[in-house]
């Protein structure tokens, strides 16, 4: 394992079809290069990095006016560079692959990060616990060293500048072990955390612009991604703010518009209602309603993954249906992938 932070790292995200979405952290100044040929001799983008006096905060760069479906490389130094392939054009249908999984122990080395990077990825949808630090105060610089001493892995530094990151958080790298939104317990973590969010991973348009959850959506060619935070809001008594829950509402409503939606729930789905839980069977209620708006979906092609539990599973519908209009056998219920702990 890795046990300090990285000097300098690259993580890249929000991969389309014309743009890519960079955070970098550098300790001395620094040009991006990007080009159409492994050696940089067809440079089609350069963008000069300026470290300012406080060289602990990630930079962010887009860099847009790109090709659809063209492998890229880049560069900021000798030692420092990697590659990504933009999407196709949204709206229409292409091949692509993506790989997921959660729960890697602060700066693990393990050597799954190199097996997948042998995969031909479009991008890597990382489903929480990117570190086990368990962060409940305000601390930026600790939440950003978390951070850092991952990318202090030689295996997933490669790994994540070579393939785009759509990320979620979960709980040890929220605010600790089964933390909820909100505990008056941990003064200024919450915001703490959601600002390192914005600051330290490339994302997708954010729901919201200002400072609270990072739910969002996005479309790759004909397939839509709904990335659920069911962390920053949670409740003992809710998964989702009034906000989220009606967002989550109206994406699955439009599911018929896409040949496959793709939901992303970080906690386990399947399981008894039990009281005080931390997954989604801690909470019946809700995820009673959630099941009844996938089951109206009429093209059933909703897919929900999901991870945290340290196992990987796979269930076809048989299990997933928890509304109070029918039972398995007669009501739609949506596919599941457990993906495993990494």
């Amino acid at each position: 394992y890795a046990d300090s932070p990285a000097s300098d790292w690259i993580l890249m995200g929000g991969i389309t079809h014309e743009s890519v979405e960079f955070r970098v952290l550098l300790e001395s100044n620094g040009l991006l290069r990007i080009s159409l040929d492994s050696d940089l001799q067809d440079v089609v983008r350069t963008v000069n990095i300026t470290v300012s006096n406080d060289s602990t905060i990630p930079q962010a760069i887009h860099v847009e006016g790109l090709n659809a479906t063209t492998q890229y490389y880049y560069s900021i130094r000798d030692d420092l560079g990697g590659s990504f392939r933009t999407s196709g054009v949204n709206g229409q249908p292409f091949n692509f692959t993506i790989a997921l999984g959660g729960c890697a122990k602060t700066g693990s080395r393990h050597r799954i990060f190199d097996e997948i990077l042998k995969e031909n990825l479009l991008f890597f949808l990382h489903l929480g616990d990117f570190h086990y630090e368990n962060i409940g105060t305000n601390n930026m610089a600790a939440r950003l060293d978390a951070i850092g001493t991952v990318l202090n892995s030689e295996s997933q530094a490669k790994l994540f500048r070579n393939v785009p990151l759509v990320y979620m958080w979960d709980d040890h790298d929220w605010l600790g072990n089964d933390a909820h939104g909100y505990d008056e317990d941990k003064p200024g973590a919450r915001d703490t955390a959601l600002e390192s969010y914005r600051l330290a991973f490339p994302h997708y348009e954010l729901f919201h612009n200002d400072t609270e959850s990072p739910f969002h959506a996005f479309t790759i060619g004909t397939v839509r991604f709904i990335v659920s935070d069911v962390r920053s809001e949670s409740t003992d008594t809710s998964v989702f703010s009034d906000i989220q829950r009606e967002w989550l509402r109206v994406e699955l409503e439009a599911a018929d518009s896409y040949d496959f939606v793709v939901w992303v729930t970080t906690k386990p789905w399947i399981g008894s209602p039990e009281t005080h839980n931390d997954a989604w069977r801690g909470q019946p209620g809700e995820r009673a309603l959630v099941s009844e708006w996938i089951s109206n979906v009429s093209s059933q092609n909703v897919l929900a993954v999901s991870a945290d539990a340290h196992m990987v599973a796979f269930d076809d519908g048989s299990h997933t249906y928890y509304g109070e209009n029918g039972d398995d056998s007669t009501r739609y219920s949506f596919p599941i992938l457990q993906s495993g702990p990494l």
